[in-house]
């Protein structure tokens, strides 16, 4: 059910310019991010925050019902979204024990919705 009412409230934002909830955060990336990424959207943190209209990409990961229907409803808005991209390096170690190395490599597009 919370899925489902975060969905509602993000639809209701993107849609009708409705504030989200406190348990709804869009936040700046910090540091220095990789363009043309920006922000991020935290579902169930604290404090509150609109989609800034000068959004123009979104890094998008996560549950994947939640990912779809969020990168639908962003691309409607003409949002750019992007998943990131990692190599994985696996090193056995002692004991059949395994250490996985994640690397970014890239970011990549969503793919645009096709219309039937």
């Amino acid at each position: 059910m919370q899925v489902n009412e975060a969905l509602d409230a993000l639809s209701a934002h993107l849609d009708l310019n409705r504030d989200l909830p406190k348990s709804n955060t869009l936040k700046r990336l910090g540091g220095n991010p990789t363009p043309p990424a920006t922000h991020e959207l935290y579902l169930w943190s604290d404090g509150a925050a609109k989609v800034p209209p000068e959004t123009s990409h979104a890094l998008v990961q996560g549950e994947f019902t939640l990912t779809v229907e969020l990168v639908r409803r962003l691309q409607s808005r003409g949002i750019t979204c992007l998943a990131a991209t990692s190599k994985r390096d696996v090193e056995e170690g002692s004991a059949g024990r395994r250490v996985a190395t994640f690397t970014f490599v890239r970011f990549r597009a969503y793919p645009e919705p096709q219309m039937a």
